[in-house]
């Protein structure tokens, strides 16, 4: 039987200008060299299972990711930190590990907010031209983006 672990951490430093999927190709080896005991997928080709929460866009640092990886045999949380820890590159640290309920909806299904924090240079710009900019923005009732994919066009309010 298998057993899934969320795993909450933080991605920064060199790691920021990493793509989400280099991101995931990342913690695949990362769980490897871990030596944990990765449950598989089934088929033709199988992929252990591993699932990240939503992808980080390039050149945006995450404080509390999320990642469930199943493991088979289960191992206690702890001693998954333990093997984690000792094999983490520069840029990722955990935060969490611990043991989910195996029937939980996914990840990408529960997730339903996300927090930004922009730091601004204040040798870039003023301090009032920003504030000005800001106070427009979050006034406004809707904003349109169009997404175009092939011929198709899709618009979104943001």
């Amino acid at each position: 039987m298998s057993q899934r672990i969320r795993i909450t951490f933080r991605k920064g430093g060199v790691l920021e200008w990493v793509s989400h999927l280099d991101t995931m190709r990342t913690w695949e080896r990362t769980l490897r060299r871990a030596k944990l005991p990765l449950a598989y997928t089934q088929g033709f080709s199988p992929h252990p299972r591993i699932a990240l929460a939503a992808p980080l866009p390039v050149g945006v640092e995450g404080e509390r990711e999320l990642m469930d990886a199943w493991l088979d045999p289960p191992l206690a949380p702890a001693e998954v930190r333990a093997r984690l820890e000792a094999t983490l590159p520069p840029g990722l640290e955990l935060v969490e590990v611990d043991e989910v309920a195996e029937r939980l909806p996914s990840l990408q299904s529960s997730l339903r907010a996300a927090r930004y924090r922009i730091t601004v240079d204040a040798r870039e710009v003023e301090a009032s031209t920003l504030a000005g900019r800001l106070a427009d923005f979050l006034a406004l009732e809707s904003l349109e983006w169009e997404e175009r994919r092939g011929e198709k066009t899709r618009t979104v309010d943001l």
